[in-house]
């Protein structure tokens, strides 16, 4: 075998080997990032109400979910009522899950919800808590909202920024 054929031949392993490894590699990194995680109560609640109230992604919201969602009505109507309000108040809505507190081994999470809403420099915020209740089925789910007693709604003004 020639010299040249023998380079050629061994370029091309090695060109294969590196593609390989390097699709693997992305395989990985995607699946991992893009993989869903049930294993701790808190996370599964903040990406549920990510899913539900933020980004607004039923079917990805349902992924969070149990299979018989009829107890999470709360949490949809809170949603639809966001709506609205963004409709008729010509304003944005921001919901950051503020506060997240396990209990009962995780069957249950407390959630402090941080609604803001406005248009310039006037916000209108709310803190609503929520009480959720997980079941594990392969990873814990959303099973259950209600809305517990909070605080009242605040007005504030934010001051515009100097240059």
């Amino acid at each position: 075998m020639s010299r040249l054929r023998r380079a050629v031949l061994i370029a091309g392993v090695a060109v294969c080997a590196f593609a390989t490894v390097g699709g693997v590699t992305a395989l990985y990194m995607y699946n991992t990032t893009t993989r869903i995680d049930r294993s701790i109560p808190t996370v599964v609640v903040r990406q549920y109400v990510d899913e539900l109230l933020i980004q607004r992604d039923d079917a990805r919201a349902s992924l969070f979910a149990c299979n018989d969602q009829t107890s999470l009505y709360p949490m949809i109507a809170l949603r639809d009522q966001l709506k609205r309000e963004e409709v008729s108040g010509g304003f944005g809505t921001q919901v950051v899950p503020a506060s997240l507190t396990e209990r009962e081994g995780g069957k249950t999470v407390i959630a402090d919800l941080r609604i803001n809403q406005g248009t310039g420099t006037t916000v209108r915020t709310r803190i609503q808590i929520w009480e959720f209740g997980l079941r594990d089925e392969n990873g814990w789910r959303v099973c259950s909202a209600e809305q517990l007693p909070g605080p009242a709604p605040s007005a504030s003004v934010t001051p515009p920024t100097t240059s």
